[in-house]
């Protein structure tokens, strides 16, 4: 396999449209190339500092959810758009499992039953188009059987953890 010298990897979506800073009264767009490497060095040295492998950022730039008391998450969804990790630990550690559809979902519970935090910086959001509507990515792969799939999956490595909510549970 490909053998990549890096001290962190991000992963992102095909269809990433903007960097959006949700501090303040309006989200305000980023663009500088090198504001955004640091957005992400920021992220990842946090995130090493508060003791895990595994950064993510806000899920939306609606500035509404954004709490000014706490520009950072330690528990949270981590499935979206951009999300990043120190290679070497997460390669020892964790890995990404084949197996799953959803292998990120995957790897940031194990990260969260081995490091107790996943690092989520709320003060910026990577922002795609609409979603669920753009071709390319896992879009032609992604369906009901495959999700089902890996929910069984991931209930026989988690035990009863996992549970399938329905409506009104």
């Amino acid at each position: 396999g490909e053998v990549i010298e890096a001290d962190i990897l991000v992963q992102c979506d095909d269809d990433l449209r903007e960097v959006m800073g949700v501090v303040g009264y309006r989200p305000r767009r980023v663009t500088d190339v090198q504001d955004i490497e640091a957005i992400l060095w920021h992220a990842a040295m946090n995130c090493r500092e508060a003791g895990t492998v595994f950064f993510s950022f806000a899920q939306t730039s609606n500035p509404t959810q954004f709490v000014s008391q706490r520009h950072f998450k330690f528990v949270g969804s981590v499935v979206g758009n951009i999300m990043g990790f120190w290679r070497e630990e997460f390669n020892r550690h964790i890995r990404f499992d084949p197996r799953f559809h959803r292998a990120a979902l995957d790897a940031a519970l194990r990260v969260l039953h081995r490091y107790r935090i996943l690092w989520i910086d709320t003060r910026f959001c990577f922002q795609p188009g609409p979603h669920m509507t753009t071709p390319g990515g896992l879009a032609g792969t992604r369906t009901l059987q495959v999700i089902e799939q890996d929910d069984e999956l991931m209930r026989r490595r988690f035990g009863e953890r996992i549970r399938k909510l329905t409506a009104g549970t």
